[in-house]
């Protein structure tokens, strides 16, 4: 796993408008914590990623190749999901249901 963009649980940062926040927000994706710390992302298509936030890492080709500032969709999805990381100010794209439940119960809500 990469481990390039290192972050605390206790961080919670806007995370920036580009079309991997938009993924990450958007796409149908489920977060299941099998241990503290640890996270298994699955994918619409049904792929399992394994994410662990406070390292900034995750599984995916993406991650391991490219490396993205803030990390790829699987670890945003994971941020947002444990309240680590905000949509950006005024986000106005579509949020998966799964998310934008979790968000109300963690933010109270979006800006």
């Amino acid at each position: 796993m990469s481990s390039a963009h290192p972050t605390t649980s206790a961080e919670v940062d806007r995370l920036p408008w580009t079309e991997r926040t938009v993924r990450a927000a958007g796409e149908c994706m489920v977060v299941h914590e099998p241990a503290p710390g640890l996270y298994d992302v699955y994918s619409e298509d049904g792929s399992r990623y394994r994410v662990e936030p406070d390292l900034g890492a995750c599984e995916c080709g993406d991650a391991q190749y490219r490396d993205p500032e803030h990390g790829c969709k699987h670890l945003r999805r994971v941020r947002l999901a444990i309240g680590a990381a905000q949509l950006p100010a005024g986000y106005q794209g579509r949020i998966d249901p799964v998310l934008e439940d979790r968000l109300a119960v963690t933010h109270g809500g979006q800006d």
